[in-house]
């Protein structure tokens, strides 16, 4: 199957959520990604002894593993370089915004919660 196959036959990539768990030793997370008929559940674990700063707040540990989510979420997204990244898990800021609108390849369009339309996000063509 050529590329142009794949992106007719997978649309849309998902990002559609994360689950942290904290544990006494760290936190346990679990990524949830569709592509199709298909669904990937990656899970990384960060010991507590891993994490230096003692005031990390639970929002911020929130935010950090919702930015993992995205990065990891584009090597699953590479399989098909589907024409729409859709985000579901979390809420982009204008900073994010900004910065995704300027990079990546092949071409896709992001949705984030909160949002009216969709981002042209990965506008360079190869």
């Amino acid at each position: 199957m050529n590329n142009a196959e794949l992106r007719q036959q997978y649309p849309e990539f998902i990002y559609d959520s994360f689950k942290i768990n904290r544990l006494a030793d760290g936190f346990h997370v679990e990524y949830n990604y569709i592509l199709g008929e298909h669904t990937f559940k990656p899970q990384v674990f960060i010991p507590i002894s891993d994490i230096k700063n003692e005031w990390i707040n639970d929002d911020f540990i929130e935010h950090l593993f919702f930015n993992f989510g995205i990065i990891n979420a584009i090597n699953y997204y590479k399989l098909t370089i589907s024409p729409r990244f859709i985000i579901r898990a979390g809420k982009l800021d204008d900073d994010q915004k900004a910065y995704l609108s300027h990079m990546g390849p092949g071409e896709a369009v992001i949705f984030s919660q909160g949002w009216k339309k969709p981002v042209n996000v990965w506008n360079c063509r190869r």
